[in-house]
């Protein structure tokens, strides 16, 4: 599995390709093909339910972060919401791991986390 950007394309480009595009290049020498894994929901909501599905995870999954991992913890510790609800992306030194964090959910959890 891949994860990342949820649309898999994220703004980081490299000669006019995204991150996505790049594996996708890479792994279709071997017939392989990386399926995306978007969240699909309208892009004003998507931070909003996707918090809300984290938050549910904490609430009804076993889930542990191992201490070594100080710097997700101290990420998904210090993010927050705006007033609309979405995540507050200003502080470019937060959000990094936690939105990692956030992929991983979706991409494991989301039917557990729907179907609850």
């Amino acid at each position: 599995r891949v994860t990342g950007d949820c649309t898999g394309n994220n703004s980081n480009v490299s000669n006019g390709k995204t991150h996505y595009m790049i594996g996708q290049n890479e792994f279709a020498q071997w017939k392989v093909t990386i399926p995306s894994n978007a969240f699909s929901v309208g892009v004003n909501e998507k931070h909003v339910l996707s918090r809300q599905m984290c938050n549910d995870a904490f609430k009804l999954l076993d889930i542990k972060i191992d201490p070594s991992c100080e710097y997700l913890i101290e990420d998904l510790s210090r993010v927050s919401a705006n007033e609309k609800g979405s995540i507050d992306k200003k502080d470019q030194s937060l959000t990094h791991l936690s939105d990692c964090f956030r992929y991983i959910i979706h991409n494991y959890f989301k039917k557990r986390l729907i179907l609850q």
